[in-house]
């Protein structure tokens, strides 16, 4: 295997926390348990509030993905909106492999502005 071919399958995919207050923490927390923080030869990590992530239980820190995140009072919109906005730079600066968001509520992201 080439050192491209190498270090394209050591890039994660990225798992967006969805609505804060939803669902989506959940359903993320529960994917990654189990399929082990695994997929594939790629490992998952998580997008977003590292805190929405830890109310469903501890995680290892090599399950966070290093993204800048939004201010820690910012409401619950603009911190899916970045979580979502840094994943998917990751993935086109080829630091990601994909990105898979938690259920959001669409609705309210556009009244946000995204």
């Amino acid at each position: 295997m080439s050192k491209h071919a190498e270090k394209v399958e050591r890039t994660p995919i990225l798992i967006t926390m969805g609505e804060p207050a939803g669902v989506g923490p959940e359903v993320a927390a529960k994917a990654w348990r189990i399929l082990g923080g695994r997929a594939g030869a790629r490992a998952l990590m998580f997008a977003g509030n590292p805190k929405v992530f830890r109310q469903q239980g501890a995680f290892p820190d090599h399950a966070f993905w290093n993204l800048a995140p939004a201010p820690q009072h910012s409401s619950p919109a603009v911190q899916v909106i970045a979580a979502i906005g840094s994943a998917v730079e990751a993935v086109l600066s080829k630091k990601a492999a994909a990105v898979v968001t938690a259920p959001i509520h669409k609705a309210m992201l556009l009244d946000a502005g995204f």
